[in-house]
């Protein structure tokens, strides 16, 4: 049983921090025989201004929060091709049944201008100021 008081564990653990970031580190002896506390090396904590993680933080308020326009029942499938044309042509009948800036026609806009190519919207607008289109 010698053996068994011989065997000493060693714990290390921070305590005391000071106003100037400074913390202390005790090694903590478990033994049979005594339980005392010698102080180990003093550490000091410094923070950098720079430092990217505290850059984090300010860089998440800066940036918008995005709209995710859920999914339509009617188009289950994995190309989105048709929703484009519908959306494209319910955004304009919207406008022409309620007016110009509806706000409730804007959903149709953000969900097209989302969905769809930017080559097909500029060429569908242009068919539709040429009278070709709806």
């Amino acid at each position: 049983m010698d053996s068994d008081k011989n065997n000493k564990i060693n714990i290390s653990d921070s305590q005391n921090k000071d106003e100037d970031n400074t913390h202390y580190t005790y090694l903590t002896n478990i033994d049979n025989t005594t339980d005392e506390k010698i102080q180990k090396r003093k550490i000091t904590i410094t923070v950098d201004e720079d430092d990217p993680c505290l850059k984090r933080d300010v860089d998440e308020k800066k940036r918008a929060k995005s709209v995710f326009l859920g999914e339509d029942p009617r188009f289950q499938q994995q190309n989105q091709t048709l929703r484009c044309w519908v959306m494209y042509h319910d955004f304009y009948r919207c406008e022409r049944i309620l007016g110009e800036g509806s706000d409730v026609c804007t959903w149709f806009k953000q969900v097209f201008t989302s969905v769809c190519p930017n080559d097909w919207i500029r060429r569908w607008d242009e068919l539709r100021v040429e009278g070709k289109l709806i």
